[in-house]
């Protein structure tokens, strides 16, 4: 039987029915737009006669595309549905290269990340560009040039995707500072070489699967023809979340007789941290000549009180945006408002009092009737998620959340074991906590850490006490049967068999009562598995061993991110639904809370023109945007809250707001609830905290000089040096060999220059560094030709700006030994006594100084040139050398710097007090931090911190 038509209202029946010419249909939140896109297909089958078979329906994600071919199906049933094709665009792209490629073998392969860095740290060692690299760590640096190669391919110049000689003329035509032209040109011998290895392979990333189409067809217009008769009806939805790439691909796909139907808002363009171009919308009719637009103005998403919210928003950002048209929503749901106070803002001081009063606020709205399903917390980032579960299961209440990776739950957990075998040390303590919190006391824990890190650094007995005796029989049981699988297990292998057969943790979060930490570790484990197994499936030539460190080690890079995750909790009637807002495109609640309204901090520099540079107003418009589609979610009542800082002390850093949330509050006077304050006492350890040597460690390690600066992370410090935490990777880095190489060298050039001149140092240099960094040690790492070249090059530099004027008496050790504290490195590249009577210390700069010199002398370097941590080797040496000459190696300028003290004696001396006092305080086994999310979302041993595993 015929099912009865889709009910839409005239807008949507004007937009579903319209043909001959493009269309975009403008679609606010909640006016249906998915209703629409169903009309429209009911349109073309009954009343244009068209075949499912003539449709091409293209989205954004696959969510969007299985909830959209599971409408379908509903709608028309499965045969109509199966014969309809409903892809991404990338979904698109890989069947049409599989069929149409040209000049790339079929058997191509697709690159995730992973794939692209190691293309990339193989270009890195063949290729000129000393600008971009970071020799102190070139992870970074790869990590970093996909970053950049991703961003441009994802971008037009000239209406086509931007290709290496795209990027070239761009740069010739920029007139800008030489050593940011430097670098964008050093950017485009890697892109130009990155694309040229790919093809070698044969390979294709995520981007090529828009531009190698729009290529294709570029080259076959007999294709065109042929694919525009195939797709009459091509419809587009979230049109404002595509790269503005598949506009020149829908272009080429989209001609007079199939023109384009899209859908688009770009009041909800959150993805573009993802390469998305909400223009895509605002420039349509200049890509789509003779395009009508169709704006649907009702709202059956929301009350009243919802849509007036949706309609201030809109008005701050169409004032913000000048492409965006104001429009004025109405009210079409019989949706009423939850209470009196339907919308309002919550402002607090910290983290916990944010989680705290959204705790209070769902409580409020259960005790008010409310069905926890029909609720919803919207928060930012993926560790925002976690701490909102928490919360809310401390308070007794369900929480559902899914997709969840984070350092602190079972992801991090996995993420240790799953190199567990390769190094003991840095896994202990997290397989520790990981099958014993909750069982045993943290006091005890730590003690059999430290007993057990001892037994290994000594190769001598665990001391174990009674209590513990049989976990540490089950933990000794976990190690040997990993440590078998060491060679043959990749990552998904190795952590099933420690979940399903060489552990209970599994087993235990099984059998735990229903709460919000057992909703939460189920998530991350099936979260972290699932990732496991698609990274296996997409890299099968790679040994088990080097799939599973490369996979550790990338897993470990996103949670220090700690990127939100796009996935969508599954519906609980018994559970209040937690996500980041991302997830929640789409969607609508009775009850919303939009979590987290403040901006992240930190912002990359780039190396690109500044035609092509991404803006500040970009990225504070994608933060408006997070905020409108969080608010507009909500059907019957919304709470949008921020925390000003992480702890709330006198001393925490202050967060920016997200200024879309300022506009609002101010302009419409919105209300704001009073959500309590924490007691001032229980924020501070938060902020700051001070650890002794729980896990033991070495009596006393050498620590390098710069470790001593306040601002460097003391409990890193700790872990680093004392315990030795070292999460392993496929290859070791090699900074620390060609840092030795280099000073070793420089030591012998200075030697060589006193006895036998200047011109035979340089003569000698090359052959003096290749002599301590030998091909015989480091020749097989990936990185060998870079620190080698960069060693060579240094050292020649050195050697030539050396001028041997005061002969060296005796060389000294760079380093200070002291009975009443640790041993200190001072890592310089060399220090002598000369016969002046002075002492005379080089240290070394990788990066250019230039533009910290004297005005008057260009070969001094002011005082403010070198920060803290790079000048306290100096000031501790001057205080045992008083009459010391200081001077700085810049490797990039090719000079050497006479360092200038500090005018005001008493700023030194109470610098040099500072670092006395964390140095003795690192003597007595007390290490200071200051808890800052930005740094330690990125510790590479956060999953080893002893702050972070007991939270």
């Amino acid at each position: 039987p015929r099912k009865k038509p889709v009910s839409v209202n005239e807008q949507q029946l004007k937009a579903a029915t319209h043909i001959g010419s493009p269309a975009l249909v403008t679609a606010g939140p909640g006016t249906g737009k998915t209703a629409t896109l169903i009309r429209r297909i009911e349109f073309l089958l009954e009343d244009q006669a068209a075949r499912p078979d003539q449709m091409l329906v293209l989205t954004f994600s696959n969510d969007a595309t299985e909830e959209l071919r599971e409408r379908v199906a509903a709608r028309f049933g499965d045969d109509v549905a199966n014969q309809i094709e409903i892809a991404t665009f990338h979904g698109f792209g890989m069947s049409f290269l599989h069929t149409h490629a040209l000049g790339l073998s079929q058997s191509f392969a697709l690159l995730d990340e992973a794939g692209q860095e190691e293309i990339l740290n193989q270009l890195i060692g063949q290729l000129e560009i000393p600008s971009l690299l970071n020799l102190r760590d070139l992870e970074d640096t790869v990590k970093r040039l996909m970053r950049h190669i991703s961003f441009v391919k994802d971008r037009v110049l000239d209406d086509q995707p931007i290709t290496p000689e795209l990027l070239l003329r761009e740069i010739a035509a920029w007139q800008g500072d030489e050593l940011e032209v430097r670098k964008a040109n050093e950017l485009l011998s890697v892109f130009r070489a990155y694309e040229q290895a790919k093809r070698a392979l044969p390979a294709v990333d995520f981007a090529d699967l828009i531009a190698e189409p729009i290529r294709v067809m570029a080259e076959q217009p007999q294709l065109v023809t042929a694919l525009r008769q195939k797709y009459r009806w091509v419809m587009v939805d979230e049109y404002q979340d595509v790269s503005r790439t598949v506009a020149v691909l829908l272009r080429s796909l989209c001609g007079p007789d199939n023109p384009p139907w899209v859908v688009g808002d770009m009041r909800q363009a959150i993805y573009r941290f993802r390469g998305a171009a909400p223009e895509n919308v605002s420039e349509f009719h200049h890509d789509f000549p003779n395009a009508e637009v169709f704006e649907l103005e009702v709202n059956y998403r929301s009350c009243p009180e919802v849509v007036t919210a949706a309609n201030q928003l809109g008005e701050l950002l169409a004032a913000n945006e000048p492409a965006l048209n104001e429009v004025e929503w109405r009210a079409g749901s019989s949706q009423t408002s939850l209470s009196s106070l339907s919308v309002a803002i919550a402002r607090v001081n910290s983290d916990e009092a944010e989680s705290q009063g959204i705790a209070r606020q769902v409580r409020q709205w259960l005790d008010e009737g409310v069905r926890p399903a029909d609720i919803a917390v919207l928060a930012r980032r993926n560790s925002d998620v976690r701490n909102i579960v928490l919360t809310l299961g401390a308070q007794g209440i369900r929480a559902a959340t899914s997709g969840l990776l984070t350092a602190e739950g079972a992801a991090g957990d996995l993420t240790a074991i799953a190199t567990l075998p390769d190094s003991l040390v840095s896994s202990l303590p997290r397989l520790v906590y990981a099958l014993g919190r909750g069982r045993f006391d943290e006091k005890l824990l730590n003690e059999l850490i430290k007993n057990w890190l001892t037994a290994e650094r000594e190769q001598c007995e665990l001391v174990v006490k009674p209590e513990l005796a049989a976990f540490v029989e089950e933990l000794q049981r976990v190690v040997t049967a990993l440590k078998v699988e060491m060679l043959d297990a990749d990552a998904f292998t190795m952590l099933c068999h420690f979940l399903f057969d060489a552990s209970d943790y599994l087993r235990r979060v099984l059998a735990a009562k229903p709460n919000a930490q057992r909703t939460l570790a189920l998530s991350e484990i099936i979260s972290t598995l699932s990732r496991a197994a698609s990274y296996r499936f997409a890299h099968l030539n790679e040994s088990a061993k080097k799939a599973r460190l490369t996979f550790a080690e990338q897993l470990r890079g996103k949670l220090a991110a700690g990127a939100a995750s796009p996935d969508l909790p599954a519906a609980d009637p018994d559970a209040v639904r937690v996500m980041t807002c991302h997830a929640s495109k789409g969607l609508e609640f009775p009850c919303v809370i939009v979590a987290g309204q403040t901006l992240g901090q930190g912002r990359e520099s780039w190396w690109l023109p500044p035609s092509l540079l991404p803006s500040k107003t970009d990225e504070l418009a994608q933060a408006d945007a997070l905020l409108f589609v969080g608010v507009t979610r909500a059907q019957r009542a919304v709470v949008v809250s921020c925390a000003e800082s992480k702890s709330g002390s006198d001393r925490a850093r202050k967060r920016a707001v997200a200024p879309l949330l300022d506009q609002w509050q101010e302009r419409f006077e919105i209300p704001e609830l009073e959500w309590p304050i924490p007691n001032k006492d229980a924020t501070k350890a938060v902020e700051q905290i001070t650890m002794t040597s729980l896990w033991g460690g070495k009596t006393k390690p050498k620590l390098a000089a710069s470790a001593l600066d306040s601002k460097s992370c003391g409990v890193k410090t700790y872990l680093e040096n004392f315990v030795g935490i070292r999460f392993p990777v496929l290859e070791m880095p090699q900074y620390v060999h060609f840092y030795l190489s280099l000073r070793l060298a420089c030591e012998a050039l200075i030697r060589v220059a006193q006895e036998a001149g200047q011109a035979k140092a340089i003569e000698q240099a090359a052959q003096l560094f290749a002599a301590q960094y030998s091909a015989d040690k480091h020749g097989q790492h990936p990185h060998y030709p870079i620190y080698q070249r960069y060693g060579e090059l240094y050292a020649r530099r050195f050697a030539s700006a050396y001028e041997p004027r005061v002969t060296a008496v005796e060389f000294a050790s760079s380093e200070l030994e002291s009975a009443e504290a640790l041993p200190l490195r001072f890592d310089l590249i060399a220090q002598f006594k000369g016969n002046d009577g002075a002492t005379h210390a080089f240290l070394f700069r990788p990066e250019s100084l230039a533009d910290s010199t004297s005005k008057n002398a260009p070969d001094e370097l002011l005082w403010s040139g070198l920060d803290t941590a790079q000048r306290a080797a100096f000031l501790l040496l001057k205080q045992r050398e008083a009459d010391l000459r200081a001077y700085v190696f810049s490797a990039a300028d090719g000079m050497i710097y006479r360092y200038l003290w500090n005018k005001k004696a008493e700023n030194m001396d109470g610098e040099l007090q500072q670092l006395h006092r964390r140095w003795q305080s690192f003597g007595k086994k007390e290490f200071t931090a200051q808890i800052n999310e930005h740094a330690c979302n990125r510790c590479n041993v956060r999953l080893a911190c002893p702050h972070w595993l007991g939270e």
